[in-house]
């Protein structure tokens, strides 16, 4: 059997950002590593953010939302951005970060220069998905995003 540790979350369910066991976590489900291994995100389910944690050091930080305050709202930290509540994640290989709001019914993508924008069709306009959980991304680019409610997975090809 494989050593266990604790990376990062003392056990309360709050949001705290901080090292290690400093930091609190509110029932993380959501969890992608990025392609060089040292940033984990986390969706943290009875929340409205996107945890990021430093994989070397355990250091928690918020780069998107307030946690209590939703909605969707595309920006950046600087503005007022809003997260729904987020399931899925997952990083491509540029380390664009994808995130499903299943009670909203979209994805999102958060830039490595964190600003979130909805996914949206050809005519702009949000594509609305029947309760998303899941959300991967292939090599190719292409995303999948998986409708929990609508029984339904659906292969989305991004513009450049």
């Amino acid at each position: 059997m494989a050593p266990t540790s604790t990376l990062a979350g003392d056990g309360t369910q709050a949001n705290l950002d901080g090292v290690g066991t400093a930091a609190q976590f509110a029932r993380p489900q959501g969890l992608a590593i990025s392609r060089d291994g040292r940033t984990l995100y986390d969706t943290d389910t009875d929340s409205l953010c996107l945890r990021k944690i430093d994989v070397a050091s355990a250091t928690v930080s918020t780069p998107l939302g307030d946690c209590a305050n939703g909605g969707v709202v595309d920006g950046t930290s600087a503005t007022p951005a809003r997260l729904g509540f987020s399931y899925g994640v997952t990083v491509d290989a540029h380390d664009n970060v994808f995130l499903t709001h299943a009670w909203d019914g979209v994805a999102r993508v958060v830039t490595p220069a964190g600003e979130i924008s909805t996914l949206r069709d050809s005519t702009g306009a949000a594509i609305a998905f029947n309760f998303p959980i899941g959300v991967a991304v292939a090599n190719d680019g292409s995303v999948y995003v998986g409708a929990s409610n609508g029984n339904q997975i659906f292969k989305l090809t991004l513009a450049p």
